[in-house]
């Protein structure tokens, strides 16, 4: 990475704005019920994936 741009991400974490956008995301983690553990497929998707699969196993 050229220093310049290292410099610009370094100011960019170090932003008020970021740190207090970050804080609230952790936030938002934490209450999360229903975390996504199926990439980018929708927990809609996942979960119906997952009654299909409990179908063929019984």
């Amino acid at each position: 990475m050229p220093y310049e741009n290292w410099l610009r991400t370094t100011d960019h974490f170090l932003d008020p704005k970021y740190i207090a956008r970050c804080e609230a995301n952790t936030g938002v983690r934490q209450r999360q019920q229903f975390p996504n553990y199926g990439g980018t497929a929708s927990y809609s998707s996942t979960a119906y994936k997952h009654v299909i699969l409990l179908m063929h196993l019984r």
